[in-house]
């Protein structure tokens, strides 16, 4: 079947493209992805490819389209105008090619939201009725077992035996009310005594308690009369306040007795330091610190004075050393001011004359030599005359045309003789005429001509280059070179005036440098300095020479200031030195022991302040100390007087105020006794006939009567509930028909359970059939289309989920998680996985049910709620089909899907692929971003590679989980099935599969041929062996109850829900310790009905299991059993069972095997759950049948013995686990008169296939479900614990003997 593939698709006219339309082109065979944000055009483009391929269904009225496709490679054209369609092939028109009917064309369009608003139920339904030959089966299960309902009936056997209960109670309720009835009135007249008993009862109550006041207030006033008087005096505080008074006056005592001490100690000091009163004064100080500071600055001033002395005598000796030996410092210092001026004068003159004659020497040399200008005069008369011809007048203007009629008659001679000259040679005699007539016309023009003087004239002359033929041109020409050298020499003779001027400058400078050299060797002869002649050798010398001077004169001004300092600081130091010497401090040499003279004085005068002030401080604080003594000592003796004690007594005070408290409150409770017993006498003898004598019974007395009153009085109040009671019970009586309804419910009772049972034996052998032909129709039946949808799901899912229809009849589909073995409606999966299932439908249909040519698939946002990984497993579907010759369109405003499909097609180089920005294409504004097409890192992949690690070690790198017994098979990690660390990677990496459900799924799609048959064989056999091994680990191990546990048994209400599952969570999930815990009030108010109700729920759902747990030897030789065949075959030895074993027995936190053992091996698989269930009915109906017929004489139905025949005998074969058959007969009881299910078939013979046992099973019995597939044991039925495994109750008209279901099996 070929395939269509658009080249180019062109939108010239689109309902919503209002800008002119835009063109698609060079499409990719393969995958286009179109990016484009909203409003870009993404839809228009889908439709568009509809349109063209559907135009009937598909076009709008108003679309103009043009597409270009290729079929089987010719080149198609059609177009799309107004509804009307046209097609052409290699350019011929033709009809359109054939192509899926247009009903179809929805299944070529895969929007995202679609997908997730999809159920896909008419696939589905389609797909059910293909593989039954087109008949419905679910119609037919729905008519002959509308559901199965195998569970045991207990409510209805519970109703029987309460109903049955109800009417005994009724009946003897009637009995023991008649026999009450007869107690009546006797009991009437001993309550009328009650009221006065209940006075006199008040009576003496009220004296016992007057009697017990009486001696509490006795008791508390002797002990009140043991305190010492003072105590009642005493406000509690006192002997606090006598030690605060005795600690301040102590104190204040010690601070009087310092502040003595410190005046006696200041004294000594003052008297010590003996500064006279002079050194107190503050001018002196002043005057000290005034001297010191004068010294200071006349001290830094002679320094400063020194420093500029040395300075100017080292830049002396520098000029000194500069200026030579020559000149020595006689000969400076005879150097006058007027000299050194008239030297540096002449200096300064010299040198501007140098440079003066320097300036004129350069603008010589510029000048050049002297250039002759005498043939100026005849260059000016050449040009005269050159303009004067110029000005002249030509000839007239009528000889110049005969002039020019002549030349031209002359031109034409010479030019037709050259010509005929070519002929014959004759010719050139025209030629020498055309000459002639040329020469003689030009010289009578000339002989006319008024220029010609002027010309003679020129060229007399004699100067060069004279004008060629006078014309004016030429005439021009040489005037302006005659002008050009009149000019030069005129710029000559300008020079030539510069060179004499410059040369006069420079004798002028010669005689003027003269007369300075005359004035310098005067001076030199007056000073005997000799500075040579040269000028700057003379600069020099007069500028040294004045620093000399200045610098001598600077070193003398210098040393005059040190010496005045001097005399300065000795007149200051002398004034000091006195003023110190008055008071009694030697005198100082210097400035700095004069400072120290004065910080001596200053510190002794501050101390001796310092002091004076501590004396008079010290005073007031003596003063008050004594003050404070007397007022401390007046206190305590007030205190004294008030409380009536001698200041010997003070020792006992502070015991006395411990009891205060203790005083105060016996005080408080004798008043209130007191008052208390008051009030109790008054109302004593409010009661009493004679008070005086009541009041003197002694107190055993009242309390005997007392006794006796309140069992006379108990007597009456239970005598008086019973009657109460009794008359409403009659009275109730009277009015009820307990009885009549009791036997009305007991026969309902009866009716229902019949009723159920007669339902289920014919459910059960219904459902058995249709459910047979159903699995066998559909396993073998199922079309194509649906193997290939599961195929391309578990590849998109990585083995996680395969494809399942929904058995109900609801003709849905379902995904089948391989993990936990548990099917999920499409609202039960998430938005991705629902997306990839119907996906994998739609992609199966599209490819298998396709009519005529392969058309484009149209994708729009198919990835957007898939993570990487099944968005790269979608991906790579899609691209398979575009491998297959599928061309695809992918539709989508995300940036990041297009880099995802860039970086999948540049994995698949052969593909065609291309992506398209429509924003670039219409021009949009908002385009695909230039980083979109930048491919990222390949992610790391979450399987590292275990390079040397050992199996154990790589267990630890992959995280893998533990194992959980109650888990299906399909969800342990291969770990535990492959023991090669490399080929584990290559399967965890290559499929993205952990589990052993999902390489199970995977294994036509890849897995067993990644593996190799024997290697995925063996994987096969160990994983069937830990499925065994997890079910047996199960037995005993009830699994963990959580808040969902507790949530779904319905049991326990909202009110409850957090406590409960709170108390579970403490217990680990513990369902028998949390009924326990239940049953001990653990949870206040959880009722026992609630408990009842959630023991019923955890027994039946295998949260709870009585049976002891299997050891790791006995599961070993069960699974051994099981697989048997296969260890023969050696797909699986011993060694790889034992370590797979230990490996799940260590993830489930089991000991590992320890080696083999004999035990005892069940012999029997047990009966199937159904038909066990149908025996336990029958067992129940017989049961409530003789109940009912022992309590109540109205039910008088004899039941008859259930005929229910079993026996079981094990197949000969050579695995231990091999086949067994199981006869089972079933016959309908009787009861009553009433022939129950008289019509249901006997069956007789071996049991269905053990697919069709599992679904015989009911949920609720998951275990057994287990057991009959593995053909061991089932787990015990709640119901059936207190019996033991492999026996059924006998009826009570017919005993059965146990059924022998075990026997020794040894295994080496």
């Amino acid at each position: 079947m070929g395939a269509l593939t658009f080249r180019s698709l062109k939108v010239r006219r689109m309902p919503g493209i209002i800008d002119g339309g835009f063109t698609l082109e060079t499409l990719a065979g393969g995958v286009n992805v179109v990016f484009g944000p909203n409003a870009s055009g993404k839809t228009s483009t889908a439709r568009t490819v509809e349109s063209l391929l559907w135009p009937s269904a598909a076009a709008p009225r108003e679309a103009w389209l043009e597409g270009l496709f290729r079929v089987d490679g010719e080149d198609w054209w059609v177009e799309v105008d107004a509804g009307r369609s046209k097609w052409q092939r290699e350019g011929a028109d033709v009809s359109g090619p054939a192509l899926a009917p247009p009903e179809d064309r929805d299944r070529y369009s895969l929007s995202l939201q679609e997908l997730l608003r999809a159920d896909d139920a008419g696939f589905a339904r389609s797909i059910m009725l293909e593989s039954a030959g087109g008949y419905d089966l679910n119609a037919a299960a729905r008519i002959l077992a509308p559901k199965l309902s195998l569970s045991r009936p207990r409510r209805e056997i519970e109703e029987l035996r309460a109903t049955k209960q109800r009417l005994i109670a009724a009946r003897a309720v009637q009995e023991s009310l008649y026999q009450q009835s007869l107690t009546l009135e006797p009991d009437e007249t001993r309550l009328a005594q009650k009221p006065m008993l209940e006075a006199r009862r008040a009576l003496l109550e009220l004296l016992l308690e007057h009697n017990a006041r009486q001696e509490e207030a006795g008791t508390l006033r002797e002990r009140l009369d043991r305190f010492h008087p003072v105590v009642g005096r005493l406000n509690g505080n006192e002997a606090d306040l006598v030690a605060a008074l005795r600690k301040s006056l102590a104190e204040a005592e010690g601070a009087a007795r310092r502040a003595e001490f410190e005046m006696q100690r200041l004294a000594r000091e003052l008297e010590a330091l003996a500064l006279p009163a002079a050194a107190l004064e503050r001018e002196r100080l002043a005057a000290l610190h005034s001297g010191a500071a004068e010294l200071e600055i006349i001290h830094r001033e002679m320094r400063a004075e020194e420093r500029r002395a040395a300075e100017q005598k080292t830049r002396l000796d520098s000029e000194q050393r500069r200026l030579g030996a020559s000149i020595n410092h006689r000969q400076l210092r005879q150097v006058g001011g007027e000299d050194v001026e008239e030297l540096s004068s002449v200096t300064r003159a010299l040198v501007e004359l140098r440079s003066e004659r320097a300036s004129n020497e350069a603008e010589l040399r510029l000048l050049g030599p002297t250039v002759s200008t005498a043939d100026r005069g005849k260059l000016d008369r050449g040009a005269f005359l050159l303009q004067q011809w110029l000005r002249l007048s030509p000839p007239p203007s009528e000889k110049q045309k005969e002039r020019r009629l002549v030349d031209a008659a002359g031109l034409l001679l010479v030019v037709a003789g050259m010509g005929f000259s070519l002929l014959h040679l004759a010719a050139l005699a025209v030629v020498v005429a055309g000459v002639v007539v040329l020469f003689l016309a030009r010289r009578r023009s000339r002989t006319a001509d008024p220029r010609a003087p002027v010309e003679a004239e020129f060229t007399s002359l004699g100067l060069n280059d004279p004008p060629a033929g006078w014309e004016a041109e030429e005439v021009r020409r040489v005037l302006d070179q005659l002008s050009d050298q009149v000019a030069i020499l005129r710029a000559e003779e300008s020079r030539n005036e510069r060179r004499q001027r410059f040369s006069s400058a420079l004798s002028e400078v010669a005689a003027k440098e003269e007369a300075l050299q005359e004035r310098i060797g005067a001076i030199r002869d007056r000073t005997g300095i000799d500075a040579g002649h040269d000028e700057f050798r003379l600069a020099w010398t007069v500028e040294a020479i004045g620093r000399w001077q200045k610098a001598e004169d600077e070193l003398t001004a210098a040393f005059e200031a040190r010496d005045r300092a001097w005399e300065q600081e000795s007149d200051v130091l002398a004034r000091a030195n006195q003023q110190l010497l008055e008071v009694g401090i030697e005198p100082a040499t210097t400035a700095q022991l004069l400072r120290a003279r004065i910080d001596e004085l200053q510190a002794r005068v501050q101390q001796y302040q310092e002091i004076s002030s501590k004396v008079a401080t010290g005073g007031v604080a003596t003063e008050l100390a004594r003050q404070r003594t007397t007022e401390i000592e007046a206190q305590l003796e007030e205190l004294f007087s008030r409380l009536e004690i001698t200041p010997a007594e003070e020792a006992r005070l502070k015991a006395w105020c411990g009891e205060r408290s203790a005083f105060v409150e016996l005080e408080a409770e004798h008043r209130a006794v007191t008052t208390e017993l008051e009030r109790l006498r008054a109302r004593v003898a409010e009661g009493a006939d004679d008070p005086e004598s009541l009041l003197a019974t002694s107190r055993q007395a009242v309390e005997e009567e007392l006794a006796a009153l309140a069992g006379a009085l108990a007597d009456l109040a239970d005598l008086s509930v019973r009657v109460i009671q009794l008359k409403r019970d009659i009275e109730n009586a009277k009015r009820g028909h307990d009885i009549e309804d009791a036997l009305a419910e007991v026969e309902r009772a009866t009716s229902a359970l019949r009723s159920v049972r007669t339902r289920d034996i014919n459910s059960a052998i219904a459902h058995a059939l249709v459910t047979h032909v159903e699995r066998t129709s559909r396993d073998q039946h199922l079309p194509e289309v649906f193997h290939r949808a599961s195929s391309i799901f578990a590849r998109i899912t990585h083995g996680r989920y395969t494809l399942r229809i929904d058995d109900t009849g609801t003709g849905a589909f379902r995904a089948w998680d391989t993990t936990s073995e548990r099917s999920h409606a499409l609202e039960e999966l998430s938005s991705a996985t629902r997306l990839q299932l119907l996906l994998a439908v739609r992609v199966a249909f599209i490819e298998l049910q396709e009519r005529g040519l392969r058309l484009p698939i149209l994708m729009d946002e198919t990835l957007a709620n898939s993570d990487d990984d099944r968005a790269g497993a979608i991906m790579d579907a899609v691209l398979e089909l575009a491998d297959n010759g599928r061309q695809i369109f992918y539709f989508t405003a995300q940036p990041d899907e297009v880099r995802k499909w860039s970086a999948a097609m540049a994995r698949r180089p052969s593909l065609e692929g291309r992506v398209i920005d429509l924003g670039a294409v219409r021009k949009l504004e908002r385009r695909l971003p230039p980083e979109a097409l930048q491919f990222v890192e390949e992610p790391t992949s979450k399987f590292p590679s275990p390079g040397f690690l050992t199996h154990s070690a790589y267990a630890s790198l992959l995280h893998v989980p533990p194992v959980d017994v109650f888990a299906p098979v399909g969800s342990l990690h291969l770990w535990y099935l492959i023991e090669d660390p490399e080929t584990l990677h290559r399967v965890l990496e290559t499929l993205r599969a952990e589990c052993w459900g999902q390489l199970d799924a995977l294994a036509d799609y890849g897995g067993a041929k990644l593996l190799g048959q024997r290697l995925f064989s063996s994987v096969r056999t160990a994983a069937e062996a830990a499925g065994v091994a997890l079910a047996r680990l199960a037995v005993g191990r009830g699994q963990r109850v959580d808040r969902q546990t507790l949530v779904e048994s319905g049991a326990v209400t909202d009110r409850f829900l957090d406590e409960v599952a709170s108390l579970a969570a403490e217990l680990n999930g513990d369902g028998e310790k949390l009924l326990v815990a239940l049953g001990t009030r653990a949870v206040p108010g959880f009722r026992a009905v609630s408990i009842e109700a959630l023991n019923a729920y955890l027994e039946d759902r295998g949260y709870i299991d009585t049976r002891e747990p299997l050891g790791p030897e006995l599961i070993r030789l069960e699974v051994m059993g099981s697989i048997s065949s296969r260890l023969h075959s050696g797909e699986l030895t011993l060694a790889d069972l034992d370590r797979l074993l230990n490996r799940i027995f260590a993830g489930a936190g089991v000991p590992p095997l320890t080696g083999s053992v004999t035990v005892p091996f069940p012999k029997s698989p047990g009966l199937p759950s159904a038909v066990e269930q149908i025996v336990e009915v029958e067992q129940e109906v017989n049961d409530a049948a003789v109940e009912q017929e022992a309590g109540s004489a109205g039910l008088q139905q004899g039941p008859e013995a259930t005929a229910v025949e079993l026996s079981t005998s094990e197949a000969s074969g050579e695995a231990a686990g091999a086949a067994r058959e199981l006869p089972v007969t079933l016959a309908t009881p009787q009861l009553g008169e009433e022939a129950i299910g008289a019509d249901a078939p006997t069956v007789d013979g071996p049991p269905p296939p053990q697919p069709l046992l599992a679904e015989l099973l009911p949920t609720t019995n998951e275990e057994n479900a287990a057991a009959a597939l593995e053909n061991e044991s089932p787990a015990v039925p709640r119901a059936d614990r207190r019996r033991a495994p492999g026996t059924v109750s006998p009826a009570p008209s017919r005993k059965r003997e146990p059924i022998d279901n075990s026997h020794e099996l040894k295994l080496l």
